[in-house]
């Protein structure tokens, strides 16, 4: 056998070994989660998916509901700091965790498109409405972070007569190229993903240098366990294999075409989704109006929480009266 031959059956072997290794790696299997970990969280179950949502009701609702959908990671608790100031000006606060998030399914084969959160969203606030507990009048005020921005932008162009505001904060919205889905789609390479997430990425070392990348400053100890915990629920990984395999984004046209009144609130030192990404966004947008924290990074709704508020009331002011 010559030396060619022999090179190229040793990277053969090499590429075969690195196909088989990651299902050699263990993953935990989602079960059902009966965890409660706040006094107002609840679950419903829509369409074999189980969310996990919390909502804040004023004694007299005065305004219309704001519903908050958190970003790549995030869950309910990355809302804490943004719920008193609004309920006590009258305003309900519906927050949810999409699945593969928080405290909501885990189960594999999901296709987590925008497309089908915002489905889920919505039923969720349907029931929420036919149920009594919310009465969203002209519409709903609905706050997408990062990731979540581009559910908030596939709820606008579903049913926009149903929505009366949107807020992006730092809203990732048109980045996500189908070509990296497709990559991630093939089976050796989604496992791999599953298995970095589970035994890499979701250490808490590794989860404290993400976050203080996205806060622009270290977290202390409570906010890392706030975000830690729903990571080690079992079948995060797995789930996060189908999530990055199948999320989608828009296209210009798709987000062009929306024409609900927008505010975009965006860190001046955000650098995850950065703040010419926000210009181009507000350009599209035929009622977007940007609005820059300054010094703040990427998460503005938790480490410059009082002046984030503070913009926020002032656009919803006299919205809904």
């Amino acid at each position: 056998m010559t030396v060619k031959r022999k090179i190229l059956m040793v990277l053969l072997g090499l590429i075969l070994f690195l196909h088989i290794l990651p299902f050699l790696i263990p993953l935990s299997t989602a079960s059902q989660i009966t965890d409660t970990p706040f006094e107002n969280s609840r679950r419903l179950r829509i369409d074999g998916v189980e969310l996990h949502y919390r909502t804040w009701i004023p004694d007299e609702a005065e305004h219309n509901p704001i519903v908050y959908i958190h970003g790549l990671g995030g869950s309910t608790f990355s809302w804490r700091n943004n719920i008193d100031e609004f309920v006590e000006e009258g305003y309900p606060v519906i927050a949810v965790d999409l699945p593969a998030f928080g405290y909501s399914s885990r189960q594999t084969g999901l296709i987590h498109s925008q497309e089908n959160r915002s489905k889920w969203i919505f039923e969720l606030l349907d029931y929420l409405h036919t149920t009594d507990i919310i009465h969203p009048g002209e519409g709903y005020h609905l706050v997408g972070h990062s990731m979540g921005g581009g559910v908030i932008a596939a709820m606008a162009l579903d049913r926009p007569e149903d929505i009366q505001t949107l807020i992006f904060v730092a809203g990732s919205v048109l980045d996500n190229p189908p070509r990296v889905r497709s990559l991630l789609s093939y089976p050796p390479l989604k496992r791999t993903v599953s298995v970095l997430g589970e035994h890499v990425f979701f250490s808490k070392d590794r989860l404290e240098g993400i976050l203080s990348s996205a806060y622009g400053e270290e977290v202390d100890e409570d906010t890392l366990e706030g975000y830690l915990h729903p990571f080690n629920i079992p079948g995060t990984g797995r789930a996060w294999g189908d999530l990055l395999s199948t999320s989608t984004a828009f296209s210009e046209e798709a987000v062009a075409s929306i024409s609900v009144p927008a505010m975009l609130i965006w860190g001046e030192e955000d650098s995850w989704v950065t703040l010419e990404e926000g210009a181009r966004l507000e350009n599209l947008l035929s009622k977007g109006d940007l609005t820059i924290i300054e010094g703040s990074a990427h998460t503005p709704m938790e480490t410059d929480s009082a002046e984030f508020n503070d913009r926020l009331l002032e656009f919803l002011s006299g919205r809904d009266d």
